[in-house]
């Protein structure tokens, strides 16, 4: 077999106190999001991740059976 090089990536200190510094903005970002949606879920309604309410899970056919017939 054929070996293949591998592409070689050099990165700087600079470039990776960058990156970080970006990854710890949008945590801080998203922390402030769910403290802000926090409050909206504590409403009553679950919410999913883009603070939509979730839907109440499908009725199976024997449920709605059950309730058409009055049991």
């Amino acid at each position: 077999m054929r070996r293949r090089k591998i592409q070689e990536i050099t990165l700087n200190l600079n470039d990776l106190k960058e990156y970080e510094v970006a990854r710890q903005e949008r945590a801080a970002t998203r922390q402030a999001q769910n403290a802000s949606s926090g409050s909206a879920t504590s409403s009553g309604q679950p919410s999913t991740s883009t603070g939509a309410p979730m839907k109440p899970p499908a009725k199976s056919k024997i449920q709605e059976i059950h309730e058409r017939i009055g049991l």
